[in-house]
């Protein structure tokens, strides 16, 4: 009995002791493989950090320059989620930058296929190198007379008048022109080098060439909207219905403002759109290169973004739709206006006149209607107010004319009413413009001005009068700054 215990004790002892031999080897193997591990990790976490560090470098805010850096005691985890938002950010600004490089780019290939278009109808109409030269010598004939105009103002003796007549208040009679100094050879190279001979598109009758060239423009433009349809599929993928509603709001109907588009697009939904969610989609279709996005800084309305299509989005749209998108509002603003300020900034002005309700109708788009001066030139005013065949104008001033600018500005709105009213966004450029119009009053002479009333105001001065019986932009008491020219050079009224 004892001896069958004794083997079962052995046999159990060397069962263990094959087991123990066995799992001694296994850690071994373990060992060496957790070595090999470790070692491939520190390879990984170095190639990591090298990697993070290259692209923090491209942060402006992570490289604080005469510090020292401190990314090797940052964990590799913090380091990683640091370099993907430095990653992301700068790939955007990437991206806008090759966007805008691409939209100038396709801006120039258009005026020069305009340029080609004009050239080609130039000479289908056979335009004679007569016709050319006659041109040229137009050309080299006023630049002449500029310089002959520049050389009388400065032999002009008296200091007083030639200031006003270097101010565009008078005219300086030119009595001899032996003194031009113009370089004709100069002249004629740059004539030539400018291509001036080139004459304006609606210059031209229709004529059966020209329907040939509008052809031949169309099958280009055709060539061009195929060309698109490649790069346009991947946008296509990125697509949305959200994403398309807002295309649709700005190619249909012609919005810019992102408060309306906003509005619109929240009404639709019934609130199952978050703004937040919204200004992110926007966001990512002017990542796309799709939409223009520019902040507006006007009064009533600070920081008010605004978007248009690019040229992309253009060209989105209309594979999308198998149509060219509407003239947004900000396209017609800023072919009324030339910028998205001022012009913004004269929208909500003859809106806030609009609601005074004094007015029958308020006009602030009037490039095409300019008033035609005795003097051969044209003034064009931001606002007309018209009631019967009474008519008030206004100018939105921001401050930025030079003195000579102005002066001709209002040498021009004083041919045309004896009111000279000028509303700004606030009270700095208030007082900025009270003293162009002083500079002005005196370099034109007061004496020349009898009658004339030039009044100032504030937007948010005009808007706090809003529903209350202070409303007559006739009446003085309307302005804050009233220049009454019969009673001197000083405001009668200065607030």
């Amino acid at each position: 009995m004892q001896n069958d215990d004794h083997e079962i004790m052995q046999e159990m002892y060397h069962r263990c002791v094959a087991e123990t031999q066995d799992l001694r080897e296994q850690i071994k193997e373990k060992e060496e493989v957790w070595d090999e591990k470790e070692r491939e990790y520190k390879k990984t976490d170095d190639l990591i950090r090298k990697l993070c560090e290259d692209i923090l470098a491209k942060d402006q805010e992570e490289m604080r320059l005469g510090e020292e850096y401190s990314w090797s005691h940052v964990p590799v985890n913090d380091l990683i989620k640091r370099a993907r938002k430095t990653f992301i950010e700068y790939n955007e600004e990437r991206t806008r930058l090759l966007n805008k490089v691409l939209d100038i780019s396709e801006e120039r290939r258009e005026e020069i296929e305009n340029l080609e278009n004009q050239i080609e109808r130039m000479y289908n109409q056979g335009i004679t190198k007569k016709e050319k030269h006659t041109s040229i010598e137009e050309i080299k004939e006023e630049i002449a007379d500029e310089k002959r105009q520049k050389d009388a103002v400065s032999r002009i003796t008296d200091k007083g008048v030639r200031e006003a007549a270097m101010n565009g208040s008078i005219d300086a009679v030119i009595t001899e022109d032996k003194d031009s100094l113009v370089e004709l050879d100069l002249v004629n190279q740059l004539i030539e080098d400018s291509g001036m001979q080139v004459p304006m598109e609606n210059s031209i009758p229709v004529t059966p060439q020209r329907e040939i060239a509008n052809t031949i423009r169309k099958k280009k433009q055709e060539k061009k909207r195929k060309s698109y349809r490649i790069n346009l599929e991947d946008y296509e993928k990125k697509m949305t219905p959200i994403s398309w509603r807002v295309m649709e709001l700005i190619g249909m109907d012609g919005l810019s403002v992102y408060s309306q588009i906003e509005e619109a697009m929240i009404i639709e939904s019934n609130g199952d759109i978050t703004k937040s969610r919204l200004r992110m989609i926007v966001r990512g279709l002017s990542s796309m290169g799709l939409l223009r996005d520019e902040k507006v800084n006007i009064p009533l309305k600070p920081k008010m973004m605004v978007h248009y299509l690019t040229d992309m989005g253009n060209a989105l749209f209309e594979t999308k739709y198998e149509k060219a998108p509407v003239i947004s509002e900000a396209e017609r603003i800023i072919a009324e206006h030339d910028n998205l300020t001022h012009g913004y900034g004269i929208k909500t002005l003859s809106d806030l006149i609009r609601g005074f309700n004094i007015y029958q109708e308020v006009f602030d788009y009037n490039r095409k209607n300019p008033i035609k001066l005795s003097d051969g030139n044209v003034y064009i005013p931001d606002i007309i107010g018209s009631y019967g065949k009474q008519k008030d104008y206004f100018e939105y001033e921001r401050g930025h004319h030079t003195q000579t600018d102005f002066n001709r500005k209002c040498n021009k709105m004083a041919k045309v009413s004896r009111f000279l009213n000028f509303i700004v966004p606030n009270k700095e450029v208030m007082e900025r413009l009270m003293k162009q119009v002083e500079a002005w009053i005196k370099s034109r002479g007061i004496h020349t001005l009898k009658n004339v009333k030039i009044r100032i105001t504030t937007v948010p001065a005009l808007k706090s009068l809003d529903g209350t019986k202070d409303i007559n932009l006739r009446n003085d008491k309307t302005w804050q700054v009233v220049y009454d020219l019969n009673k001197g050079d000083s405001p009668i009224s200065k607030v």
